[in-house]
C-alpha cells in the first residue's frame, strides 16, 4: 500500500470559518509508516476532490453520516476500499457497514496498525474492535494540518472518558467505565510545542478526572502562562481551591453542561448531581469572580420540558451573562 486518504465530511455546503483541526488524523498520521504517503481532505475548509489512493479513512459523526456515506460510495465505485471510525460507526456499525468496507469500533490506537496491515494484504476485516487504552498514550503528527485555514486554536487531549453516565451523552456509551488521563508533565511538554499566543482548547469531555490529577495538571500549567478553555463538570465549582488554581493556570473559559432548569428533567437524564455545587447562579458567580467565562449548554426533549422551558433557558443565559449558550 502506497497511499492513504484521510477524509472528514462536512455537515453542509460552504466552508466553515471556525473549523478546528480534526485531531484524530494527527493521531493516525503519527501511526502510519513513513513509507506510506498520506493526503487529508477536510470538507469544512477545502473542496472535496477525488484522489488516487489505496485506502480512504473517514471519521464520521451522526450529523455528517449522510454526507460520509455519499462520499464513500464515490470511492467504492472507483474500487477504493473505505474504512470508517468515530462515534457514529461505533454506535451503529451495522448501518455504517452498508456503506463501508470496514468499521473501527472505539479508539484508533491499537487498531489502526492492524487495519493497515490487513488493507495492504487485501484482507480487510469487516469489524475492528478497539480495547480502550490498549494502544498506549496518543502521539500526534500535526504536520497533516499545514496550509489549511483552521481557527487559531490549538487542541490538546489530556484524557478520555468521564466519571459520570448521563442519559443523553455518547461518551459513557463509547467508553463505558474506562477513564484515563495522561501525566501532567507529558501534557505540558506537548503544549510547549504549540504556537505561542494561541488559545488552547482541552477537548476532553470532562477535564476534571480526579482531584489529585486535576490539581497536578493545574500546577503544571501555571509556568506556561498560556490561556486555555475546557469542558468540565459543575462539581469542580464546590472546591474554591481548584477554581483558584484554574484561574492561576490560565483558564479563560469553561464549558459547563447545565442541561436543564427543570429538576425533573435533570433526574430523568441522571444528572441531578448538577446541584452539588449550589445553585447555577452561585456556580456562575464563582467562575466570573475569577475572570473565567462560562459557555453553557442545555438539552431539551425530556418529558418535563414544555414550550416555556425554551424561553426560560434563553432568559437564564442572558441574565447570567453566559458568553456562549448552546441549546
Amino acid at each position: 500500500m502506497r497511499h492513504i486518504t484521510f477524509l472528514r465530511p462536512a455537515l453542509g455546503e460552504g466552508f466553515s470559518a471556525d473549523a478546528m483541526t480534526p485531531l484524530v488524523f494527527a493521531i493516525l498520521k503519527a501511526r502510519t509508516p513513513s513509507t506510506i504517503a498520506t493526503t487529508m481532505i477536510d470538507e469544512r475548509v477545502e473542496p472535496l476532490r477525488m484522489v488516487a489512493t489505496d485506502l480512504v479513512a473517514m471519521t464520521v459523526e451522526t450529523f455528517t453520516a449522510r454526507r460520509a456515506y455519499q462520499i464513500a460510495a464515490q470511492y467504492r465505485r472507483a474500487g477504493v476500499p473505505v474504512v470508517m471510525g468515530g462515534h457514529h460507526p461505533s454506535m451503529l456499525p451495522e448501518e455504517a457497514l452498508q456503506h463501508a468496507d470496514a468499521v473501527v469500533i472505539g479508539d484508533a490506537e491499537g487498531t489502526w496498525e492492524q487495519v493497515l496491515a490487513d488493507a495492504a494484504a487485501g484482507r480487510l476485516q469487516r469489524l475492528y474492535r478497539a480495547k480502550p487504552g490498549a494502544g498506549g498514550a496518543p502521539t500526534y503528527d500535526r504536520s497533516i494540518f499545514a496550509e489549511r485555514r483552521y481557527a487559531p486554536i490549538s487542541l490538546v487531549q489530556a484524557g478520555r472518558g468521564c466519571r459520570f453516565a448521563c442519559d443523553f451523552c455518547s461518551i459513557h456509551a463509547f467508553y463505558g467505565t474506562y477513564r484515563a488521563q495522561r501525566d501532567a508533565q507529558d501534557i505540558v511538554a506537548e503544549m510547549r510545542t504549540l504556537p505561542r499566543g494561541r488559545l488552547v482548547f482541552f477537548v476532553d469531555d470532562n477535564l476534571y478526572w480526579r482531584r489529585d490529577a486535576f490539581e497536578a495538571l493545574m500546577r503544571a500549567l501555571i509556568p506556561l502562562k498560556m490561556r486555555w478553555c475546557c469542558q468540565i463538570t459543575i462539581d469542580v465549582a464546590k472546591d474554591d481551591a481548584l477554581l483558584d488554581l484554574m484561574a492561576q493556570a490560565g483558564c479563560a473559559l469553561a464549558l459547563i453542561g447545565f442541561e436543564s432548569l427543570e429538576r425533573e428533567s435533570l433526574i430523568a437524564m441522571r444528572k441531578k448531581w448538577n446541584g452539588v455545587a449550589g445553585s447555577y447562579e452561585d456556580v456562575i458567580r464563582r467562575f466570573h469572580a475569577r475572570g473565567i467565562m462560562i459557555y453553557g449548554t442545555f438539552v431539551f426533549g425530556y418529558d418535563a420540558d414544555t414550550p416555556a422551558s425554551f424561553d426560560r433557558a434563553a432568559a437564564f443565559a442572558r441574565e447570567q451573562s453566559l458568553c456562549i449558550a448552546n441549546f
